[in-house]
């Protein structure tokens, strides 16, 4: 489950969070074309199919200085500089998916506790992973693990539809009040198992795959739910470290066993996937 852990911790002891072994060197941003905007310049490719926005925009609340300040320090001074995913990482309210106690640290940086001692993961996780996706605004996407539903707001903000799997029915239905609430209509939320075949119509593929919880290996239920040229992200490895890799489907008939183009991008921490094609339940951390 993706939300899970007050241990999605990078392994650098100067960090506390899921960042990189090694600290970053950040690139100096272009002072044309990489200075973030504001929430009210937000624009989808595909204006036919455009979802809608968020009934509460940050701008709009009292939360949104600290939305800027969380975009602009811990996002743009980083790595994230797709420019539609720092504006919905500003627009969507991360504060509605915490515990009201906590809403005041709902944009630190760090995860924070949600319901079934899960957590909501870290911004700048969220806004790496989503970056990984190269989303263009037409995608259906497949998300393996709702938790909170903060990630499921942020690829909902970014694209066509979304359809997230959750195998914890009071996070499920949490995350679908918070949805419901801002008026984010292009989701839907399933209960159960993400890498059990059974659980999705077979007939069903998607242009994008969001894993928010770590694997031993790449499921291949899921490979086999991806278009042609569709892309996964997905934290692979044991229970203690994982790599956060994006896998290309590129099928080429002169080349069956070369189907997949995989990247690397850092090492990472998550909880472990749990399901018919990842961790049992029942297995002891390594």
């Amino acid at each position: 489950h993706p939300d899970t852990m007050p241990s999605e911790f990078p392994q650098h002891k100067t960090h506390l969070f899921n960042f990189p072994t090694q600290p970053y060197h950040h690139p100096t941003p272009s002072p044309t074309t990489q200075t973030p905007v504001s929430s009210q310049q937000l624009h989808y490719h595909n204006p036919m199919t455009s979802p809608p926005r968020p009934k509460l925009l940050l701008d709009e609340s009292q939360f949104g200085p600290a939305a800027n300040q969380m975009v602009n320090h811990q996002l743009f001074a980083r790595d994230i500089r797709d420019t539609r995913v720092l504006n919905a990482m500003r627009a969507i309210p991360r504060h509605l998916f915490v515990d009201p106690a906590l809403q005041q640290q709902a944009y630190h940086d760090c995860p924070l506790p949600t319901l079934n001692d899960q957590t909501i993961s870290q911004p700048y996780i969220v806004a790496l992973m989503t970056q990984l996706l190269q989303l263009q605004g037409h995608e259906n996407i497949l998300e393996i693990g709702t938790g909170s539903g903060y990630q499921t707001a942020i690829l909902a903000h970014l694209a066509n539809h979304v359809t997230s799997i959750e195998r914890i029915p009071e996070l499920a239905n949490r995350a679908q009040q918070t949805l419901h609430q801002l008026q984010i209509q292009n989701t839907n939320i399933i209960t159960g198992d993400g890498t059990n075949p059974q659980t999705l119509n077979s007939d069903i593929n998607f242009d994008r795959i969001l894993v928010t919880a770590a694997a031993p290996d790449i499921p291949n239920s899921l490979l086999q739910k991806l278009k042609p040229l569709g892309q996964m992200v997905i934290p692979i490895g044991d229970r203690s470290i994982q790599k956060l890799i994006s896998i290309i489907n590129t099928p080429d008939p002169n080349l069956p066993n070369s189907n997949h183009t995989i990247h690397q991008s850092i090492d990472c921490r998550f909880v472990p996937l749990i399901g018919h094609e990842a961790w049992q339940s029942n297995q002891p951390s390594t």
